[in-house]
């Protein structure tokens, strides 16, 4: 996501209506997206920094399932078992 936003940020010629819309249509992405590097850090799991990130986890990885969620059913959907 971040490269994403880096190329949304940097066009090579004059920023046009397009390309802003295009920058604001990757932040709000990123905006909604949980970062998932921080989902794979063992940090939050020890108990000094479970009470503390909990909360702020559980909702980053409620966002994340509930915007997966209609790809990966669509994509269960059209695989051939």
């Amino acid at each position: 996501m971040t490269a994403m936003q880096i190329i949304a940020a940097a066009p090579l010629h004059e920023p046009t209506l397009a390309d802003r819309i295009v920058k604001t249509i990757v932040e709000s992405i990123a905006f909604l997206l949980p970062a998932l590097d921080g989902m794979t850090q063992t940090a939050w799991s020890s108990a000094a920094c479970l009470s503390a990130s909990r909360p702020r986890f559980s909702a980053r990885r409620a966002i994340y399932l509930v915007c997966s969620a209609p790809p990966r059913s669509f994509d269960l959907h059209r695989r051939n078992f």
